[in-house]
């Protein structure tokens, strides 16, 4: 869609009207970022892991203290533990659109990742093919690539466009065949920003009869993510991406989790979780990180608070107050309504971004560069609020990326440099020799104020080097 503009600041999306002033106040909530405006501190590495929202925290802190022990005892520890467990299960399942039995919790994306590849390797032979993407972190290519090496398949490479890093549909075409057994594709880049075709390439990926597996680890804090929509057979994401603590969660469709061969011990469930079953699952191994799962359905609550705060505050300015809604049952249009709002507001810093880099000529990003809002829906293509930068000093060189990230760190910028695990993004865009790239990443707890500030640094920096390079 076109980008906001000033106009847009009170806009009701959804029914919920935006209003900035929510994503100001809503800072003092997360411990991390307290002090450091006074400090001078523009905090700019989203992508590399949100900061917790204290009712993370706190949902930790109480599965620690009140309740650790292990689900199926006959103690009210225990099945107090449970109860938590099976609501972060159903709240999971709400946040990804699918039932609470498709949920599966790991370690980290990477690590599911391989682990389901081991089960996936089991269904292919010589003569098939798995297709991945050069857009894609790491994580969702080298567990695919070890697994076609392992089965003796092919391994295909779906091409970017250089331009602006959108998947090259051409390449698509060619690389999914009738012998293609896997695709796996990035719904969101974690280097660039860009938001790819993924619903396409799902979509051509189910009509040769192949199976999607779309990582969703940088595109779920900043849009909702809908596994029925997108119509995929696994979807990963992560909570530390989203407010939460570091864990990872699967959506693994229901077929597939019943009849894919599972690696698991004897006495280990052979079913899909339940109540019943202490909501054990053929796909969790070992005992679960109970107080982090906590924390992570306490993310995804205080996500869906945001839109409810907006609401109740245009019902107080109207004098009306409508009674809370309970239970889970609408928590997905509270999500819906509430990444709507996000949605808007991080269009803003995208555009002020775009639009205030394009003043500083030594500045070049990589990736989409029209001033363009992302999506809250994930069919629609756009970018997130993530931004791979170069610079180019007065000598007409690039700037080691180090060397730019050090110097807006001691300016008060905190951003990082390198290739950020998307290796293959950085080697086709000719980047990687050279240290890959600076990365600038804003969430909605930045604001406007912060993108100013960015923007005065790679300016000031760019300038400095000029001055000096003319003095010598």
């Amino acid at each position: 869609g076109a980008g906001a503009g000033a106009g847009a600041m009170k806009k009701d999306i959804g029914g919920v009207p935006y209003d900035q002033n929510l994503f100001k106040s809503i800072r003092s909530e997360f411990p991390a970022l307290r002090g450091l405006e006074e400090r001078g501190i523009v905090l700019c590495d989203g992508a590399a892991g949100s900061q917790m929202h204290q009712s993370a925290i706190q949902a930790m802190v109480e599965s620690a203290s009140r309740r650790n022990s292990n689900v199926g005892g006959s103690f009210s520890f225990s099945s107090d533990n449970l109860d938590a467990f099976t609501h972060a299960r159903r709240t999971m399942g709400a946040f990804l659109n699918c039932k609470e039995e498709e949920v599966v919790f790991g370690s980290s994306a990477t690590a599911l990742n391989f682990h389901m590849s081991r089960s996936i390797g089991r269904t292919l032979g010589r003569g098939d093919n798995v297709v991945v993407t050069c857009l894609d972190h790491a994580a969702n290519v080298g567990p695919w690539e070890t697994m076609a090496a392992e089965a003796g398949a092919e391994l295909r490479r779906i091409k970017v466009r250089h331009q602006d890093c959108a998947l090259d549909m051409d390449s698509v075409r060619s690389c999914i065949d009738s012998r293609t057994r896997l695709v796996a594709c990035s719904a969101a880049s974690n280097l660039v920003g860009v938001i790819p075709q993924v619903q396409e390439v799902v979509s051509m990926a189910r009509a040769h009869g192949a199976l999607s597996y779309v990582d969703a680890v940088h595109l779920a804090p900043h849009a909702l993510i809908d596994v029925r929509q997108l119509g995929c057979d696994f979807l990963v994401c992560s909570p530390y991406k989203f407010f939460g603590p570091h864990l990872a969660l699967l959506f693994l469709r229901e077929g597939l989790a019943r009849s894919l061969p599972a690696y698991k011990i004897r006495p280990a469930t052979d079913d899909l979780p339940s109540f019943s079953n202490c909501q054990g699952s053929r796909w969790e191994m070992g005992t679960q990180n109970y107080e982090g799962i906590a924390g992570a359905a306490a993310a995804v609550s205080y996500i869906a608070s945001l839109s409810g705060r907006q609401r109740e505050e245009k019902e107080r300015s109207r004098g009306t107050q409508e009674p809370p809604s309970e239970g889970l049952s609408l928590l997905r249009a509270s999500l819906r309504d509430s990444y709507s709002l996000i949605s808007q507001h991080e269009s803003l810093l995208s555009d002020r971004f775009l639009s205030g880099v394009r003043s500083i000529p030594a500045v070049k990003v990589h990736g989409p560069t029209a001033v363009t809002s992302h999506s809250s829906s994930m069919d629609q293509h756009g970018r997130t609020p993530t931004f791979a930068i170069s610079m180019t000093g007065a000598d007409g060189q690039p700037i080691p990326p180090h060397v730019l990230c050090e110097s807006l760190v001691e300016d008060g910028i905190w951003c990082s440099s390198g290739n950020f695990y998307a290796l293959d993004l950085t080697e086709t865009l000719g980047l990687e020799e050279g240290g890959g790239v600076v990365r600038v990443s804003f969430l909605h707890y930045n604001v406007l104020e912060d993108v100013d500030r960015v923007l005065r640094s790679l300016d000031k920096i760019s300038k400095r080097r000029s001055a000096k390079a003319r003095t010598q």
